[in-house]
């Protein structure tokens, strides 16, 4: 009977220290296509050539986008006046609307502001009074029934949360310039259907 040759101990290390060199080698080189990827997508404007109508669950707004953004919808509560004897619970819609670092986004607080917490407005949207929040991009939108509050965010702005933790050193000012002027012809599509002034709005 033959026997069997029998691999070297140290021929068998060397194989798996070069295994495990070899997956590292891919791990890193999957690392830098994403990187890449990430910082490639994020300095390019986000443009698309068609647009969809999104309503909210909460019949309270519509708004167009492109077609290719991506919408995620979510609704909780908050209880306000809890030390009182009249605590009050409302439903409060947060969506977002996004592709590639850019994004529009809309919360509605399904009650009036307490006259106490309202702001003085500054400017109007959507015809309304409202506040407007130049370091956050931030409209406060007071109505007789609800609360709006509606913001947008790219790379390159003030304010700016991405999806990832990667931030790009520099961000052309032509991406910005197209980024904004989409984020315009967004913003300038939304329809809100509680449109009753605040008693409050100074």
């Amino acid at each position: 009977m033959k026997k069997s040759k029998q691999i070297p101990k140290k021929s068998y290390k060397n194989a798996l220290s070069g295994n495990r060199r070899w997956l590292l080698i891919a791990v890193a080189v999957s690392f830098i296509i994403l990187l890449v990827y990430l910082i490639s997508t994020t300095n390019k404007p986000s443009v698309s050539g068609q647009m969809r109508t999104y309503s909210d669950q909460g019949n309270y707004y519509s708004l167009q986008i492109p077609t290719n953004w991506i919408s995620q919808e979510k609704i909780g509560s908050e209880t306000t006046g809890l030390n009182t004897p009249h605590p009050q619970t409302s439903n409060i819609e947060v969506a977002q609307f996004y592709l590639d670092h850019v994004a529009v986004t809309m919360q509605v607080y399904e009650r009036a502001q307490l006259c106490n917490n309202t702001q003085v407005t500054n400017t109007t949207f959507a015809g309304l009074p409202a506040t407007y929040d130049v370091q956050h991009h931030l409209w406060t939108i007071p109505t007789a029934d609800a609360t709006y509050l509606i913001s947008y965010a790219y790379p390159g702005i003030g304010g700016y949360r991405q999806l990832t933790h990667l931030s790009p050193t520099q961000v052309p000012q032509s991406v910005m310039d197209a980024n904004q002027a989409l984020v315009n012809s967004i913003l300038a599509t939304i329809k809100l259907t509680h449109t009753t002034v605040s008693p409050c709005t100074p």
